[in-house]
């Protein structure tokens, strides 16, 4: 019933506007992004779909949350497309035997943004492949390396993507979890590998937004490596802690209705028990009376606030708590 009752208010807002005026906007959006559809079918069937996404914004933006959506560069997708394209399942319900210690009573700002230190690199776009938990895991990196040595270096995706395919069984679980490239990885294989293999940079080694079938990792290149990778506490306090005294944190989330934040303190739908896209947590801070983190995405920065959430915190939204970790310089 509760299916059938939200299919019938997205019908109703798609019909509120003439079907000519958003067939205009839809014109124009293709021409704004480069859109060519191959035929009339195909045409009709993404029109189709942006009637319906910009039914999901209207309906969204209504509930009023402190969020506001927008179509961006995803309205012509299904839901399902989307998340076929862009989202990968993370291992729920992992134990951290071992997590970052931290002193529950040191006193921290009430509000930290690395941003504005120098910690966090422009935001970048991943394209069609879903490689969310290479960009998390070099985001990693590079504001660590950033933090103990001043200089920021961009570490290389598209060699984490083509060259690291490491296994691993989290504990508390019993299944074998391998990065596949494009079709998802996890940010503590990615650790592990540059660990032991050590990193180029993004200039060696460029973003191409699909994967090679060999590395291109060159013996003659440059390579960074760091000392060893932490879970951190699955609790606000210790992310807090990390944050400050570590840098930015690679993070899961559930990302699933995600595609269309515009700006604002993200409240709206997700789920704490669903994880599926990495990104990396850059900071805190407080609007009002409402406390957020600070998220850089992968999906450029026509997306979100040029690239960033505000993610509500103090409710673990999203599962931001659930899987957490970082490398050490």
């Amino acid at each position: 019933m509760r299916a059938f009752t939200a299919l019938c208010i997205l019908i109703a807002a798609a019909s509120a506007a003439p079907t000519e005026v958003i067939y205009k906007n839809f014109i124009d959006w293709t021409i704004q992004h480069g859109k060519e559809y191959s035929n009339a079918g195909e045409h009709q069937e993404r029109f189709t779909n942006f009637q319906t996404n910009l039914a999901l914004v209207n309906f969204l933006n209504r509930q009023n949350k402190g969020a506001t959506f927008a179509l961006n560069q995803f309205a012509d997708l299904t839901q399902q497309e989307f998340a076929d394209r862009y989202l990968r399942q993370f291992p729920t319900n992992i134990a951290r035997k071992s997590t970052l210690p931290y002193n529950p009573r040191k006193g921290y700002p009430e509000t930290w943004d690395w941003r504005d230190h120098g910690a966090v690199s422009a935001v970048k776009n991943q394209g069609s492949c879903g490689s969310c938990w290479a960009f998390s895991a070099t985001g990693n990196m590079e504001g660590v390396y950033q933090i103990a040595n001043k200089e920021m270096k961009l570490f290389s995706e598209q060699q984490l993507v083509d060259c690291e395919h490491d296994c691993m069984i989290f504990p508390g679980t019993t299944e074998q979890v391998c990065d596949e490239g494009c079709n998802g990885g996890l940010m503590p294989n990615a650790f592990t590998y540059a660990i032991r293999e050590g990193m180029e940079t993004e200039s060696d080694y460029p973003y191409t937004g699909k994967q090679s079938k060999k590395c291109n990792a060159a013996e003659s290149h440059q390579k960074t490596k760091f000392s060893a990778w932490q879970w951190v506490g699955k609790n606000e306090s210790a992310m807090v802690a990390a944050l400050n005294d570590i840098g930015p944190l690679s993070i899961a989330v559930d990302a699933t209705y995600w595609s269309y934040y515009s700006s604002g303190i993200y409240d709206s739908s997700c789920s704490t028990s669903r994880m599926n896209h990495g990104v990396l947590l850059v900071g805190y801070g407080k609007e009002g009376q409402k406390d957020y983190w600070i998220i850089k995405n992968s999906w450029g920065t026509s997306w979100g606030e040029k690239g960033f959430m505000r993610l509500i915190r103090g409710k673990n939204k999203c599962g931001v708590e659930n899987f957490v970790c970082t490398i050490l310089a």
